[in-house]
């Protein structure tokens, strides 16, 4: 810049900078382009078999997440086709698909009313040995208490799951793993912390080690994964995961101002998803 000193005279004297321009640009700042907003998702499941998923509060979602089950593991969403009529409406394209599964201890009264357990009386699942972390013992041998039988029935209900006819590429698309409600769990922290682990494994273990080979995530919020789990246990690979955390009634917006405020469940995790309900049906909204 350079500087030109006029002086004037109205009765005192007066000295006025006034800026010429040179080589540079005297243009103003523009104004920040406002942020913007993040992409809205939904998910849907066996709750939306009773009305119509052209209803659903984004009825075409930037992502969408279909839950394969009948609200249990072990089952199948009675609605799976439709909701996977509603997913294609994705404006994300199929890359935008994602599926999510439920956690439970399946001798749980709550659990046994729905369906049958199929539970493991040893560590083979489809001919193949799992190895079972030493945190959770070092056999299976089909006991209903058993860690070590928990972490392979997780395994091999994730297995299940996956192979759900109507079920889209499952290895190419991202498994969450629903962790909600406290009656579907054991009082044994560490019995529940292995059957979620169980089908973490499954579904990030390489095809040549008989998993899924793709990632997973968890659903949970600070109340119900303090209840279930409570702390992992040293070493656990459930830590780190991508969180999907549900606040209850509210709008996209409500989310997404509410995502820098929320506290993911596990030490290193990242919250990555915010579900809220709108009229009746759950909107996501991805804030990372």
């Amino acid at each position: 810049m350079h500087a030109l000193l006029i002086a004037v005279g109205l009765g005192a004297l007066a000295v006025v900078l006034l800026s010429l321009p040179s080589q540079e640009s005297t243009a103003l700042p523009r104004p920040a382009a406002p942020a913007a907003s993040p992409p809205v998702g939904g998910d849907a499941s066996w709750p939306n078999c009773r009305r119509a998923l052209t209803a659903h509060a984004v009825p075409h979602p930037a992502f969408a997440i279909v839950g394969v089950n009948d609200g249990v593991p072990g089952t199948t969403s009675g609605c799976l086709a439709k909701t996977m009529a509603w997913a294609r409406t994705a404006t994300g394209g199929p890359a935008s698909l994602g599926y999510y599964v439920m956690a439970a201890d399946p001798w749980q009264p709550a659990e046994r009313r729905w369906a049958k357990p199929i539970w493991p009386s040893s560590a083979v699942v489809a001919g193949r040995r799992i190895p079972i972390p030493a945190a959770f013992g070092t056999d299976c041998a089909g006991s209903h208490v058993s860690r070590a039988c928990a972490y392979v029935f997780g395994w091999a209900t994730a297995r299940r799951d996956a192979a759900i006819p109507g079920v889209t590429d499952p290895a190419r698309h991202r498994w969450w793993i629903d962790v909600e409600t406290l009656r579907d769990f054991r009082t044994d922290p560490r019995f529940n912390e292995a059957i979620i682990e169980g089908m973490a494994a499954y579904f990030t273990a390489p095809p040549s080690a008989g998993g899924l080979g793709t990632s997973t995530g968890l659903y949970s919020n600070l109340y119900y994964w303090g209840s279930i789990v409570g702390d992992l246990r040293p070493g656990s690979p459930l830590d780190r995961l991508d969180e999907w955390y549900p606040i209850g009634p509210g709008t996209p917006a409500d989310a997404a101002r509410a995502a820098p405020e929320l506290a993911p469940f596990t030490p290193n995790g990242r919250i990555t998803i915010v579900q809220v309900i709108v009229d009746g049906m759950d909107a996501d909204v991805a804030v990372r």
